[in-house]
């Protein structure tokens, strides 16, 4: 048996089982980034789990993930699969130095790109899961005294930084700050609040060849405006496809999202989307070296939204029921 076996045979005792395979054949979906590694092991009744190893700066925040899925899941949210306890009553094992988390595999289908931005079918279901999640959101309490996130107050830290690191973007980007810089600005504090996935689109999302099976990477999820994740989404699906925005995905999506968000949030759905295209060229400029394609790209993409606008407020608006 070599180190690393005797390790894991050990380390997940922890959650009562015992070790068998470590399965480099199966896929793990989501962002790599969301922990300092992470892989698939199979225990000794062949089911599948995947064991996070996290930083520990990282130990509240992802305690505070699990828990929140641990009450998702419990309120009757079918497609959220919460880590696991370990025989402790705790979500996080510390092993070795060493801090570590579980949580079941789920196999999926592969999301053929860009072609899925076209399926009206996956429109219906994502909708359908943020109305579910609306519903059996509300015994979530976040009590860590951080304040409500506003997409506002990001662009404006944003705006600071490209001005100290970046002022040859300011001229590119001055358009869209002057659309957002009016009547959204002012009204953002008001839009009603819920919580939110908050990196919500089909890349984190399991699924099977005609429903979701599992909504994975919950780390940006809190409380923020009630639209949030319907305007990341659909600002996701634009970018992979700008036709899409008007496309079949789109109008099941917004079909089925009738009248469960306030008319004011509504009202505001085309700015809530461009305005959080900043938070991905925040993500671009942070990685420039690497993403100088992507953030060119990114800023092309906010001018089509702008030039865009009329027709898709109103492609939006008469969607047929």
């Amino acid at each position: 048996m070599n180190t690393l076996t005797e390790t894991l045979n050990s380390l997940i005792q922890s959650w009562d089982l015992t070790f068998k395979n470590m399965r480099d054949d199966l896929t793990i979906s989501g962002s790599p980034e969301r922990c300092l590694s992470r892989m698939v092991i199979e225990d000794d009744r062949k089911c599948l789990f995947i064991l996070e190893k996290i930083s520990p700066q990282n130990i509240a925040r992802k305690g505070e993930i699990a828990e929140t899925l641990s009450v998702l899941s419990h309120e009757g949210l079918e497609a959220v699969h919460p880590y696991l306890m370990n025989t402790s009553k705790f979500y996080i094992t510390r092993h070795e130095n060493h801090f570590w988390i579980l949580k079941p595999y789920i196999e999926g289908v592969s999301l053929e790109r860009p072609a899925y931005v076209h399926d009206g079918w996956r429109g219906r279901t994502m909708a359908a899961f943020l109305i579910e999640l609306k519903e059996r959101s509300h015994g979530i309490i976040l009590d860590d005294g951080r304040n409500l996130f506003s997409i506002t107050a990001f662009i404006a830290d944003l705006l600071k930084r490209i001005e100290k690191h970046d002022k040859e973007l300011l001229p590119e980007i001055a358009p869209v700050i002057e659309c957002l810089d009016g009547e959204f600005f002012a009204a953002h504090n008001r839009l009603p609040i819920g919580f939110c996935h908050g990196d919500y689109h089909p890349l984190n999302i399991i699924w099977s060849k005609d429903s979701i099976l599992s909504v994975i990477d919950w780390e940006f999820s809190g409380y923020k405006a009630e639209i949030y994740d319907l305007a990341l989404l659909m600002g996701c699906i634009g970018m992979e496809d700008p036709a899409a925005l008007t496309g079949p995905f789109i109008q099941e999506l917004l079909r089925g999202l009738e009248n469960v968000y306030a008319p004011l949030s509504l009202q505001y759905l085309f700015e809530y989307i461009v305005a959080i295209r900043f938070a991905w060229l925040s993500e671009w400029l942070r990685n420039a070296d690497q993403d100088q394609e992507m953030i060119a790209l990114e800023i092309d993409y906010m001018t089509f939204l702008m030039q865009a606008q009329g027709c898709l407020k109103d492609a939006w608006r008469t969607i047929p029921a």
